[in-house]
């Protein structure tokens, strides 16, 4: 198992804003707290992923790289797949 790793400037470029979208949606910092209630670890992470990330970058103000430890990245047909940040 490798990690893939893309710029988010790259998903908007061959997937669009719907598809950088579809790609973060499931991101999250919750994790289960020993009772087995869901915390959220970093709720500023998700806000800025989720909310502010793709137009930081569109602006050149921050860039934003997602990386997966999956097999198969759900976006692998729409965009290119690299080993390291290019």
């Amino acid at each position: 198992m490798s990690v893939a790793v893309w710029n988010i400037l790259d998903i908007d470029e061959e997937a669009g804003e719907e598809g950088v979208n579809a790609l973060i949606s499931d991101f999250t910092t919750k994790r289960m707290n020993e009772e087995g209630i869901p915390e959220a670890l970093n709720p500023d992470i998700e806000e800025f992923l989720k909310h502010n990330a793709l137009q930081f970058a569109r602006e050149k103000k921050s860039i934003t790289y997602l990386a997966s430890a999956c097999f198969k990245p759900r976006f692998e047909s729409l965009i290119k797949c690299s080993e390291k940040p290019q």
